[in-house]
């Protein structure tokens, strides 16, 4: 009975400890663990030994008996493979190992049959089992940096390897000819660069070709000699390379370059170190020069070129730049070029390599595309300036109406009358200012009406003075026969301030800009800039600036849209364009003198008002008119801006009009529902939310017999095709403002209405 107890319970012991589940999958997981350790300790770049007990060697791999020489079975019959004072050192470093098995130790050696210099790495992984790592000692050129300059002058190729078949140094020439970097080659084994594998050992007593394989992946043959001991005492031979090419008959050569000659590119041919050795005709008509043989492409561009070329010769080399096209500047002929590159491994006249190259000639696209860069730069000012201008118009119109406000409760006797006229006056002054802002973004509308010229230029003035700068003294001289003319005022502006501009640009160190206006006489046709201008009378404005003054060559090309003299990055090349494109408009002309080194004057022709026309005379509402309509009809007043509601509210109900206000549009329709009698309907066309025409649209369903005047610092556009009803009930009032302009414009639309009605 207690025997098959026992037994039981050995069985139980048996099955549950030493062979149960868990210790056969760690002893699995164990014995594949030492086969792939096993299997990777093989395949190491490095020796590996390990010894049991610092006495036999239970593992080698073929690595290191390729560095020892032969395998050592014991420690002792390293006697044979080491000198003995490196044995010596080894057996002390032994004894350190057995007592800390946990210590480290790295010897230094040098092996007797292949006189190798090798670097011994001890580590004690238990009191029983010790690993060597054998690595070959690297060498460095420091101890003869003279050599390494010898061999880097050679100007053919040299690689020079330890005893193991290890690359220790390759000269530059080594580097050009196969396209590759330092830590591509070093440290690496010879076979890895040859195509297919030899065996070394064919290279020590004779001469071989051999094919190597480049950084780009081309076949690379040359003829190497037998190797060279150099440095005996680290082991260290060279071998001297010698690129080989396939040769080309003289025929061959001629048909070559009358290929090259007639291709219709500037074509090159550059040996590998960049130098031209074949050009053809384009190219030197290209660069304007005939002696080109010898030199660099690089000679011809500018600086930032320069560096840019020379980075991307070396990526085409190494085929690291898969584009192998590079845009470049000629400076001397100003040409822009998309340089392509192609390398060729090797050819007759130079086995190291060389490089086709043809340009292609990309001046205009490139101009084209500095031209659109300009051009939304332009678009980008004019959206900012818009939204800027929309903003202060606001501020502007709620000074000015509060001021007008101001004024009917001060009589000129008073004293406060003077400081609100000053500050309506400043307010007038940044109304202009504004103004002329829109004129830049090219959003105010024209308005052909006989303008007063001498009044215009004077208040052009304020802002010119503060664009030409204090260097510059500005001068007016005015005829004083001249009294009014027939234009846009916004167009008589511009062209003056862009004028004064390119004054201004020809005057960096200061100098004198003078405007005028007198009348002249046309006896007969002229020929002007801008066209044939008949005979009779026109009223010319001259501008004249001591500048730098423009060539005789580029005098006839400065009205061309985007063509300028200053350097790149300030002039747009538009300023002159426009003018040309404004005074042609005009039906009138243009003319400049110039002289480099004294100034240049620019005199614009404008035709004379005609004497059919006449001077539209505002409509002056009679205070009787405004008492009539005001107490029988309503006005709704739609702003976001509190400052300006506010200021035509009280100024509409001080003419007698019963006037509802809103903040947005969701209240303005509320109100227009509760009060269906409201006349007119005053709204600003931007606002948050709703704006104005979806607005109009809203309050029409509503009210069909609604008049609606839109206010906006924004000029006026085509707002009625936005909208669901008549033209003739859509009325516009710009911002700034002041109170007679709104009571004016509401009287007249309001008396439109009644007479209609």
């Amino acid at each position: 009975m207690v025997n098959k107890q026992q037994g039981v319970l050995q069985k139980k012991r048996f099955g549950d400890g030493f062979f149960s589940k868990p210790f056969l999958a760690r002893f699995y997981a164990w014995c594949v663990g030492l086969f792939c350790l096993h299997k990777i300790f093989r395949r190491a770049p490095y020796g590996i030994l390990v010894w049991r007990q610092a006495q036999r060697c239970f593992f080698h791999n073929q690595h290191a008996s390729f560095l020892l020489g032969e395998a050592p079975k014991s420690f002792n019959h390293l006697k044979k493979v080491v000198l003995p004072e490196d044995f010596e050192r080894l057996h002390i470093a032994t004894k350190k190992i057995l007592k800390q098995h946990t210590s480290k130790e790295t010897v230094s050696m040098r092996t007797l049959g292949l006189k190798r210099n090798l670097l011994l790495h001890m580590y004690g992984l238990t009191q029983s089992l010790t690993v060597w790592f054998v690595e070959e000692e690297p060498v460095s050129f420091a101890y003869d940096d003279k050599l390494k300059r010898l061999f880097d002058n050679i100007p053919s190729p040299v690689l020079i390897k330890r005893a193991s078949q290890k690359i220790h140094f390759v000269n530059q020439a080594f580097l050009d000819w196969l396209g590759l970097e330092n830590e591509d080659v070093l440290e690496r084994y010879l076979s890895d660069l040859l195509t297919p594998p030899f065996n070394e050992g064919r290279l020590i007593n004779r001469s071989l070709t051999l094919t190597l394989k480049s950084g780009a992946g081309y076949p690379m043959q040359a003829v190497c000699n037998k190797e060279v001991l150099i440095d005996e005492e680290h082991n260290l031979f060279a071998l001297f390379l010698s690129p080989q090419a396939p040769t080309i008959d003289e025929k061959s050569k001629i048909h070559f370059a009358l290929l090259l000659d007639n291709v219709p590119l500037p074509s090159l041919f550059l040996n590998h170190h960049g130098i031209i050795t074949l050009a053809n005709r384009l190219f030197e008509k290209l660069v304007r020069e005939r002696k080109i043989l010898g030199r660099s492409i690089a000679e011809w561009l500018d600086k930032k070129g320069q560096q840019a070329y020379e980075q991307f010769l070396k990526k085409v080399y190494r085929k690291k730049e898969r584009s192998h096209f590079l845009l470049v500047r000629f400076a001397p002929s100003d040409i822009y070029a998309r340089l392509y590159i192609s390398y060729i491994p090797s050819v007759s006249w130079d086995p190291m390599g060389c490089f086709f190259v043809f340009l292609y000639d990309v001046t205009d696209l490139k101009k084209r595309e500095a031209k659109n860069v300009e051009a939304q730069k332009l678009q980008a000012l004019g959206q900012l300036a818009s939204g800027i201008s929309h903003d202060f118009n606001n501020l502007l119109t709620a000074m000015l109406g509060f001021c007008d406000l101001l004024l009917q409760r001060h009589s000129p006797q008073d004293h406060s009358f003077t400081d609100i006229m000053q500050i309506k006056q400043n307010a007038n002054r940044a109304a202009n200012l504004v103004r002329q802002l829109l004129l830049f973004a090219r959003k105010t509308p024209l308005k052909p009406k006989i303008i007063d010229l001498r009044e215009c230029l004077n208040e052009t003035s304020f802002l010119l003075s503060r664009l030409i700068g204090t260097r510059i003294e500005l001068r007016m001289e005015h005829d004083r026969s001249i009294k009014t003319i027939f234009a846009d005022q916004g167009q008589i502006e511009q062209i003056v301030m862009n004028l004064a501009i390119n004054a201004r640009d020809a005057m960096p160190q200061g100098g004198v800009l003078v405007i005028k206006t007198r009348q002249v006489h046309l006896d007969q046709k002229t020929t002007m800039v801008t066209g044939d201008l008949k005979a009779g009378d026109y009223i010319m404005i001259e501008i004249q600036d001591t500048g730098c003054g423009i060539s005789q060559e580029n005098l006839v090309k400065i009205f061309d849209p985007f063509f300028s003299t200053k350097e790149e990055g300030r002039g747009t090349g538009l300023g002159l364009a426009t003018v040309f494109q404004l005074t042609k408009g005009l039906k009138g002309g243009l003319e400049v003198k110039s002289v480099v080194g004294e100034g240049t004057t620019f005199f614009v022709y404008l035709p004379k008002e005609s004497g059919g026309v006449q001077r539209e005379e505002e409509p002056i509402p009679s205070q009787e008119n405004f008492l009539i309509y005001g107490g029988t009809s309503s006005v709704l007043i739609v702003e976001d801006e509190d400052a300006v509601r506010l200021f035509a509210a009280r100024g509409l109900r001080s003419k007698g009009y019963d006037v509802l206000e809103a903040r947005d549009g969701e209240q303005a329709i509320e109100l227009l529902k509760r009060h269906t009698d409201v006349h007119l309907l005053i709204t600003d066309v931007m606002m948050p939310g709703m704006d104005g025409p979806t607005l109009a649209n809203h309050c029409y369903a509503i009210n069909p017999k609604l008049q609606v005047l839109f206010v906006s610092g924004y000029p006026k556009e085509d707002l009625h095709l936005q909208l669901k009803f008549r033209k003739s009930q859509v009325h516009f009032l710009p911002k700034p403002f002041n109170l007679d302009s709104l009571t004016t414009k509401a009287y007249e639309v309001l008396g439109e209405q009644r007479i209609h009605a």
